[in-house]
């Protein structure tokens, strides 16, 4: 039964009335959801879905994605918590996908946010890591001896910072500490990598 101000009351089983509880509301919008974009999410992602695919299919490389919840608080700014082993930082995405019948389905999808290191993966000149994948010295190699930022030195993850800064002399500042330390060990690699081939085919 509902009173003057819009709640429902109910009775139990003995016939006593119960407190009043606001009336569920209904189902947002689609265009009340897109306008709460910016303020909830950090970002936005379209996605035309095909007929033979599950909405798992298109979120096989994010850590957790979840179907949008009009009753959740999501946040656009970055949260920790463990979504796999190990505790990362994320943002929430909003996924809208259209689907075959031309509706759009809501989705919520967590970025993981790469850490510093990790950003400054591609800009660490070592020889370690601008070995070939094919290379299996490339996963012999000690990051202490070839000066890689990945053995967590400060003055090799600083080298690579100030590479980063300064984009447009990656090039430069990579090949000149290639010639200057590792000429000798790429002519090693390479005699490594032709004595590997010559034995897997001769």
């Amino acid at each position: 039964m509902q009173n003057d101000v819009g709640f429902y009351s109910r009775t139990n089983s003995l016939g006593n009335i119960l407190p009043n509880i606001p009336a569920t509301p209904g189902p947002k919008k689609a265009n009340e959801i897109q306008e709460n974009v910016k303020e909830r999410f950090a970002g936005v992602l379209w996605i035309q879905k095909l007929k033979n695919k599950l909405p798992s299919d298109y979120f096989s490389e994010y850590d957790h994605w979840e179907i949008y919840d009009e009753n959740k608080i999501y946040s656009k700014r970055p949260f920790q918590t463990v979504y796999t082993e190990n505790l990362q930082e994320y943002q929430n995405y909003l996924c809208i996908m259209n689907n075959e019948n031309n509706l759009e389905d809501y989705y919520v999808i967590a970025k993981r946010i790469p850490s510093e290191l990790e950003v400054l993966y591609p800009y660490c000149p070592c020889i370690r890591c601008d070995s070939l994948v094919v290379n299996p010295l490339k996963y012999l190699w000690c990051p202490t001896c070839t000066k890689c930022l990945r053995s967590g030195c400060a003055k090799y993850i600083e080298r690579a910072k100030k590479i980063y800064r300064n984009k447009e002399l990656k090039i430069s500042e990579i090949e000149n500490f290639k010639l200057l330390h590792y000429t000798k060990l790429r002519c090693i690699e390479v005699s490594i990598i032709l004595i590997i081939i010559g034995i897997f085919y001769f």
